[in-house]
């Protein structure tokens, strides 16, 4: 097992088939430094940047997750705030693991009666303990794996599914969330406005930035 970390750190570990991955540490910040988006905190509960490895894919999309409506925290129908980042890529697209981790769930992504059954989502506990949700992916995963599956930073982990064919949107797209992993339950919860998401969704904007910065440079 590993070791306890030092008082006034977080702690998480997962235990991938036989053995542990390492914890990460992070200082916890005063309550009054966290950084609010909306009603989702970055702040003790979030990871640390490196905690997230891997960029989604293997170069920049052209089109920004800072702009909308792909950003994070963009305003939708009815008052819902964007609870992640669109990126713009072709379908098919192959998408990388952020970090190590397990999956925990795939199943079909469902937010309204158009897209039941014709995209999937995949949640993965990542090394840390935090959530990375990979979204509107192809119904068909890699070889190999499923739910239970544990996966490596930078493994090619699900494609990018046909939204295009479903719904007016300009590009099809990988949506992702982030979860601290200090809540439990579904991720999205519809009785949370304005994200509709669960209470330790965090915004992945920094994290996608850090690893856009690596692309191309190991």
């Amino acid at each position: 097992m590993p070791s306890r970390c030092r008082r006034g750190s977080t702690f998480a570990a997962i235990r991938l088939r036989s053995r542990n991955l390492l914890c990460y540490r992070k200082k916890i910040r005063p309550r009054g430094d966290a950084r609010m988006n909306g009603t989702a905190t970055i702040g003790a509960a979030a990871p640390p940047l490196d905690a997230f490895e891997v960029f989604p894919f293997r170069a920049r999309p052209q089109a920004s997750w800072h702009d909308s409506p792909r950003r994070f925290g963009a305003r939708r129908a009815n008052g819902r705030l964007h609870a992640g980042c669109d990126l713009y890529v072709p379908h098919g697209t192959e998408i990388l693991a952020a970090a190590d981790g397990v999956i925990t769930r795939f199943a079909f992504f469902a937010l309204n009666s158009t897209l039941t059954q014709k995209v999937s989502a995949m949640e993965i506990l990542h090394a840390g303990g935090w959530i990375g949700r990979y979204c509107e992916i192809a119904n068909t995963l890699p070889a190999g794996l499923k739910a239970g599956s544990a996966v490596k930073a930078g493994q090619v982990i699900a494609f990018v599914g046909p939204l295009m064919d479903v719904l007016d949107v300009p590009s099809d797209m990988l949506h992702f969330e982030m979860y601290a992993g200090t809540a439990s339950g579904s991720l999205s919860d519809f009785g949370r406005p304005p994200f509709m998401r669960r209470k330790d969704l965090i915004d992945p904007t920094p994290y996608l930035d850090a690893a856009a910065a690596r692309l191309g440079t190991t």
